[in-house]
């Protein structure tokens, strides 16, 4: 029988877990590291290696099941004592290049400027050249350092699937945006052509910004998170994230707290995540005003996941206003392991209840609201606790990877038809906006 040629695919990203950081040769003395923490006062542990981007890590053991597919895994790590570094497990092929110049180089945040100066694309381009890939798959555009070598691709389908879209009006409502992030962004949505996204939302900013765009329905595989003990709980409620800050609520949740603080005045909030000085800054002058000292522990951010989630037993409920996202990661985590929720309502996480209430939902910036549904929790214990049940259910229903994968694949057989023969592409794997009147 005639062997079926595999389909040789690049995957332009940036990650790290501990299975990868098991397999690279890197620095311990982080002298660049501990420069770049002093000069811009940043926290220590943003120096730290941990895991990063886990829907990555989740989209690569789905391939590694497949016999179709050559998969030639491209990412950025910090701390490499080479260049590159090369290795292969499981079927895929692994392609790591050494990024901290690229990241110094971030303060100009001047587009053109930067573009000039960093050495990403030599790197990849050096390794794509040898791949020879039938098409090239980046893994969002909104991070310079991973993204900027698609700017240089040529001859080559990309297919670009989306994680947000960083050129979002709305950014400006929370932070000032880093415009070398904005112009890359903007930059390759105008010179791409293929793009996956899971949302209204990012569909129509992207559209906006080409509407040209061929867009297809696209959302990333899950796969089942670690188990964890249960112990004593230590906190009513936690917000985490990697990095802290406006966007991700933690202003909102201290503000709100000082309000539930008012009934229960022995409430605790975990924080876990890394925290800028100037973010720091600010949530502590939040607690000096609201007497908060008491009420608030500050967790950095763990090395590896599964220590993360082990401790996130430790808390009652969950609080994440999030607000610029549609809906987050550390939501679908919380709901998994049943920690009852309170959430923000954007775009996405009205759709958490559309079946059976999984979350509470306050209006956007509503601190009063936020600060009453984290009240209706600890008032209402076996609501909460039903509530829960219902949020786990709701994600162990809400991904089915087989379906998933074969439909990137079928993206990419398309893709490639469409760029070499222009072969249309089949309606059924294009984003149906019939399917989302509004956003979700």
């Amino acid at each position: 029988m005639e062997q079926v040629k595999k389909l040789k695919v690049v995957m332009l990203c940036g990650f790290s877990n501990e299975f990868i950081r098991s397999h690279l040769n890197l620095k311990k003395n982080r002298v660049f590291f501990n420069t770049l923490i002093k000069l811009f006062k940043l926290s220590p542990k943003v120096g730290q290696y941990h895991d990063a981007a886990p829907w990555i890590s989740n989209l690569i053991d789905e391939f590694e099941k497949r016999e179709d597919i050559e998969l030639h895994v491209i990412s950025k790590h910090l701390g490499l004592r080479s260049n590159i570094q090369e290795f292969v497990s499981s079927g895929i092929y692994y392609h790591f290049y050494k990024s901290e110049i690229s990241s110094f180089f971030r303060i100009i945040d001047n587009f053109k400027i930067w573009k000039s100066l960093q050495l990403n694309s030599l790197f990849v381009k050096k390794i794509i050249k040898k791949i020879n890939p039938d098409i090239v798959n980046v893994v969002g555009i909104e991070n310079p350092t991973t993204a900027i070598p698609a700017y240089y691709i040529e001859g080559i389908p990309i297919y670009v699937l989306s994680q947000t879209i960083y050129s979002n009006p709305d950014r400006f409502k929370y932070s000032k945006p880093k415009k070398i992030n904005w112009d890359l962004e903007l930059a390759l949505h105008s010179k791409l052509k293929y793009f996956g996204v899971y949302s209204r939302m990012h569909y129509d900013l992207l559209k906006e910004n080409n509407p040209e765009a061929i867009v297809f329905d696209y959302s990333f595989p899950s796969k089942p998170l670690p188990e964890v003990k249960q112990v004593e709980k230590e906190y009513e409620f936690v917000n985490f994230a990697l990095s802290l800050d406006l966007r991700k609520g933690a202003h909102d949740s201290l503000k709100a707290l000082a309000i539930v603080k008012e009934k229960y005045p022995a409430v605790r909030l975990n924080f876990i995540g890394n925290c800028q000085a100037k973010v720091k800054s600010e949530l502590d002058d939040i607690i000096e005003k609201f007497g908060l000292h008491n009420n608030v522990v500050f967790t950095p951010f763990f090395e590896k996941q599964s220590d993360m989630f082990q401790h996130l037993q430790k808390s009652k409920f969950a609080v994440l206003p999030c607000k610029m996202d549609v809906t987050s990661g550390t939501m679908s985590q919380s709901m998994f392991y049943k920690l009852p929720l309170v959430v923000y309502k954007t775009t996405g996480t009205p759709k958490f209840n559309i079946n059976k209430e999984c979350v509470l939902i306050a209006e956007m910036n509503n601190i009063e609201d936020l600060a009453e549904k984290m009240l209706f929790l600890m008032d209402n214990p076996e609501k909460a606790k039903q509530m829960s049940e219902n949020a786990h259910e709701y994600i162990l229903k809400s991904k089915d990877n087989n379906k998933i994968m074969e439909r990137l694949i079928s993206d990419y057989h398309a893709i490639i038809d469409h760029h070499y023969n222009q072969t249309p592409i089949p309606k059924e794997l294009l984003f149906d906006t019939d399917n989302y009147p509004i956003y979700s």
